[in-house]
């Protein structure tokens, strides 16, 4: 059975540093919609490459958001999420959501 997420990614840029040479910082942020039922949790998959999933860049996400504050001027990163239910006799895990893209614009 196939878990649906609507994802939806905000992209932030804020300034951080000195006044003579300010820094810029980027950050995506990730909000989707949960199923139903909920799950125990999620994983959350990040890559630069589009459907090149190889390991959780989150193992273990008890939310619908979160802020990659781990990320590149001008890089491309694609997401998807996938939901874990632990029923006491196992983990039952969905496949992956749809993908979607975050293009970090350069400063």
């Amino acid at each position: 059975m196939r878990t649906v997420f609507t994802l939806v990614l905000l992209l932030s840029l804020g300034l951080v540093g000195c006044q003579k040479s300010p820094e810029v910082s980027h950050s995506v942020e990730v909000r989707f919609d949960p199923p139903s039922p909920p799950p125990t949790y999620y994983e959350v998959f990040r890559s630069t490459r589009r459907g090149y999933y190889e390991k959780p860049y989150i193992r273990r996400l008890e939310g619908t958001h979160f802020i990659d504050m781990n990320v590149r001027a001008g890089e491309t990163y694609y997401y998807c999420i996938r939901s874990v239910r632990d029923d006491g006799a196992g983990l039952h895990k969905s496949e992956l959501s749809e993908e979607v893209k975050a293009v970090v614009p350069k400063p």
